[in-house]
């Protein structure tokens, strides 16, 4: 599917990538996964939907599954639907940072500032000094109307990481803000 699709083959791809989700266990997620992701790629959210609902009779619950729902409920503009899955999926994410920060910039392109905070504090109670988190958290803070926060958290990032562009660069959104 995947040298299909490189080809510009996209009928054969898509073919592919059926045909791996038809012949794939209850527990393997990865053909419809990709299914998804293509349709998302050729700009088919009606598709990416249809293929999505294949993943949620798998697995309903599965934290991949609700992330590709929450991606093909943004393509479709589905912002409402997008925070119920985004919702969840934080909360089966467990503690993990980068995985919290995925979700929250997902939160932020639903228009969920306050999912997004809740995301990222949840990924910096783990790791406190993790610059991913930190750089998005002063973003949402600023994007709230919370310059005070923002305005420590962006000399913080800049003290800790001096030669780094991204704290300059939020110190500039504060200075605009």
């Amino acid at each position: 599917a995947h040298l299909a699709e490189r080809r510009g083959q996209a009928d054969a791809a898509q073919r592919w990538l059926e045909k791996a989700d038809d012949h794939s266990g209850p527990a393997n997620l990865q053909p419809a996964l990709a299914l998804v992701d293509f349709q998302l790629r050729r700009g088919k959210p009606t598709e990416a939907g249809e293929a999505a609902k294949r993943l949620t009779a798998k697995a309903p619950e599965a934290l991949p599954v609700l992330l590709a729902l929450a991606r093909v409920s943004l393509a479709n503009g589905d912002a409402p639907s997008a925070r119920t899955q985004l919702s969840r999926a934080a909360s089966l994410a467990d503690y993990k940072p980068a995985l919290l920060v995925q979700i929250a910039l997902m939160q932020m392109q639903a228009a969920h500032l306050p999912g997004a905070a809740h995301s990222l504090g949840k990924a910096l109670s783990e790791r406190p000094d993790y610059l991913p988190a930190q750089a998005l958290m002063a973003e949402v803070e600023l994007r709230q109307g919370e310059l005070a926060k923002a305005e420590v958290r962006i000399r913080q990032i800049m003290a800790a990481h001096p030669k780094a562009a991204v704290g300059h660069g939020l110190a500039g959104d504060l200075a605009t803000a």
